[in-house]
């Protein structure tokens, strides 16, 4: 009796799902392992990504390796001083030159005015529409580096090491050099388990799986 009671059960929750899946309620998609070459592909098009905007900052060096966390101090800073630079640069853009009469001698002259202000609550005008986007941006930008950040600095100390010295510092070095210098007491290929463990771990986190 137990038995035809657990099976109906087994019937009865297969055919809950299959209505959750039928409903659009439920991914029936099974998680796929990543390729650790899929997952390199990511990682290293980001890091050069990174080095690009941080050049077009005037910075050459982006990743610090820093009490065992890695930082990207320079290019956080740079990134937060845009906000004050945009912001003062209102002040420069969008003037206007107008007719008005001089009231000495009667003459129409060309005036420059500046249009720098809002003019009511509900009107903004197109300067300030450019800079209130250029702050948005300046945000998102900040934010992509500080969740990348984030997200290699979840790893392990080991796995940080070879991250750090084989994709973010400015001269990287082989995992066979990283072996070497910084975890000899590992085996070569110990250390490149480590290496794909981290870099897949990554891709997951930048991908939001």
């Amino acid at each position: 009796m137990s038995e035809t009671v657990i099976g109906n059960k087994e019937e009865l929750i297969d055919e809950f799902l299959d209505k959750l899946i039928l409903f659009d309620l439920i991914n029936n998609v099974e998680p796929q392992k990543v390729e650790f070459s899929v997952a390199q592909q990511l990682l290293t098009e980001k890091v050069n990504k990174f080095r690009i905007w941080g050049r077009r900052l005037g910075l050459n060096n982006i990743f610090f390796f820093e009490n065992q966390e890695i930082t990207a101090t320079p290019l956080i800073n740079s990134i937060t001083n845009l906000r004050s630079l945009i912001r003062t640069s209102s002040a420069k853009v969008e003037s206007f030159m107008i007719k008005k009469k001089n009231p000495k001698n009667g003459e129409i002259e060309y005036v420059t005015e500046y249009d720098m202000y809002i003019k009511s609550p509900n009107h903004t005008n197109y300067v300030e529409k450019e800079i209130l986007e250029l702050l948005d941006l300046q945000q998102v930008f900040l934010d992509e580096v500080v969740e990348f950040i984030k997200y290699i600095n979840k790893l392990d100390i080991l796995e940080k090491k070879i991250v750090y010295h084989h994709y973010l510092k400015s001269e990287v070095d082989p995992i066979t050099t990283i072996q070497i210098k910084y975890i000899n007491w590992c085996s070569l290929a110990t250390v490149y388990r480590m290496r794909d463990k981290a870099v897949t771990n990554l891709y997951y986190d930048l991908m939001g799986i």
